[in-house]
């Protein structure tokens, strides 16, 4: 399990490498994602709709055990795995 240091130096190499800049020619897909949390799982989403008209292409949903404490500032760190298998 990671600690809060290690989420600091993770956190720190994802954020070089996003991408400031907009390279799309064209737009047709975009997606979403979302976690709901109960006492001992976490419920992912992820849907896939088109654009511009916005129509529900796929969706998936995902039911993980918790295994991180929620910890200020890391928040993604609880949600990904959830995220990830939903995708």
């Amino acid at each position: 399990m990671l600690i809060p240091g290690e989420f600091l130096i993770r956190q720190g190499n994802i954020a070089k490498s996003v991408i400031l800049e907009d390279r799309f020619d064209k737009i047709e897909l975009v997606g979403g994602a979302d976690v709901a949390f109960g006492k001992n799982y976490a419920f992912g989403a992820f849907v896939v709709l088109s654009f511009p008209e916005l129509k529900l292409l796929e969706r998936t949903i995902s039911q993980v055990k918790i295994t991180l404490p929620y910890v200020p500032g890391f928040l993604s760190f609880r949600e990904e795995p959830a995220i990830v298998a939903a995708y």
